[in-house]
């Protein structure tokens, strides 16, 4: 399929080296994905939660925030998405009720977009632990409701955005800088607003649905 085509979309850089390493002569086009950003910001919505986006599944080990809450116990989770495997949800629900983490982490499982748009905008940031070498799309819908981030360098999401500026960056499960950062963001929630605020104004200038949608436009006309 690779070598049939002409040219390659990606939405962000992080699998560029495998698709070269297979045909070094296509050439890659990167489109970053759409969002559409919130139109009024209330920092008066925030709460002290922290977010966790996912698809649930075996390999996302969200058994690793046991760590962070035996390291800071007062963090509070809501954790979202779809269990795959509804056999490790139980698994992990019974986990949570044996090891006393019933008042740090709220499972909600999947739930309506409308009531995700809610999550994004109240939680204080998001937090991804799993390294999944994909584009990272939960970070870009937290920033587009103004809500910051902490999340594993590499994915392609990471090129659109400032470490330290927009959110954070960590390597995969750093239990040191990961609770670094979650002290930061909770100890001085003005930062936290103004980092989720600046990348809020990233994603309004840059990675809107409309700018998405007329960059996609622009490559089909060019192709015609």
């Amino acid at each position: 399929m690779l070598n049939a085509t002409d040219y390659i979309l990606t939405g962000g850089d992080a699998h560029n080296s495998v698709f070269l390493k297979l045909n070094h002569s296509k050439k890659i086009i990167k489109i970053v994905p759409g969002v559409h950003p919130v139109n009024n910001l209330n920092r008066q919505q925030k709460k002290d939660y922290i977010l966790m986006v996912t698809a649930w599944k075996k390999g996302k080990n969200p058994e690793y925030i046991f760590k962070l809450i035996d390291k800071i116990p007062n963090l509070k989770f809501k954790l979202v998405g779809k269990w795959i495997d509804p056999k490790y949800e139980k698994e992990f629900r019974n986990k949570v009720k044996v090891n006393k983490y019933s008042k740090n982490i709220e499972i909600l499982g999947e739930v309506t977009e409308k009531t995700l748009h809610v999550y994004y905008q109240e939680a204080l940031f998001l937090l991804q632990t799993n390294d999944d070498r994909g584009f990272g799309m939960p970070a870009l819908e937290a920033a587009a409701h103004g809500t910051t981030f902490i999340i594993p360098k590499g994915q392609g999401v990471c090129a659109i955005f400032k470490d330290g500026v927009d959110g954070f960056y960590t390597a995969e499960k750093d239990n040191k800088k990961i609770s670094i950062f979650i002290k930061k963001l909770i100890n001085d929630k003005t930062r936290s607003l103004t980092m989720g605020e600046h990348a809020l104004r990233t994603v309004e200038n840059k990675y809107s649905w409309k700018i998405h949608s007329s960059q996609l436009m622009r490559l089909i006309n060019k192709f015609l």
